[in-house]
């Protein structure tokens, strides 16, 4: 049986105040689940900060030398998949940051539904955990491809489609 562990912390109210919110959070960890899972890993541990532009931008200020907000950042605690060693015991894979004002007007300009847009970022930063990228072309397609099955299986469109 898969024993995930999400971590979330709310440092910005502005989350607490969106219509959903409460149902959002209570599918995260069936959503990390279901990430892991996809990966044929199981007893991850993920720590989820759900902040504003300010705190995202700081943060991209400090461990990626970019002093600009950006959607989500990924923190992890290994390298590369090959240094991850699976453990019967949780193991804390990192940490996974969203802002909410960056994310919510890409959602209104994606035409996507917020929270949509905001699992969709999870999952995404999920797999940086896991040391997947998409720099190179093939790794794009491979990343895509994992976070539309996974998405799927919640009933969430495919991101990469129009409309």
């Amino acid at each position: 049986m898969n024993k995930n562990i999400l971590n979330i912390c709310v440092n910005f109210n502005a989350w607490d105040l969106e219509k959903d919110f409460r149902k959002w959070h209570d599918m995260l960890p069936r959503v990390l689940d279901r990430t892991i899972e996809t990966m044929n890993l199981k007893n991850c541990e993920v720590n989820l900060l759900l902040t504003n532009n300010d705190e995202i931008q700081q943060l991209n200020a400090d461990f990626r030398n970019i002093n600009a907000p950006t959607n989500v950042l990924s923190f992890p605690q290994y390298e590369t998949f090959e240094e991850f060693i699976p453990d019967p015991s949780n193991i804390c894979i990192g940490d996974v940051a969203i802002a909410y004002e960056t994310v919510k007007a890409e959602a209104k300009e994606f035409n996507k539904p917020f929270f949509d847009r905001c699992t969709h970022l999870f999952v995404h930063g999920t797999l940086h955990l896991l040391g997947l990228d998409h720099v190179e072309a093939d790794d794009r397609i491979e990343m895509e491809q994992l976070e539309t099955k996974v998405l799927a299986h919640f009933n969430i469109a495919d991101p990469y489609t129009q409309g």
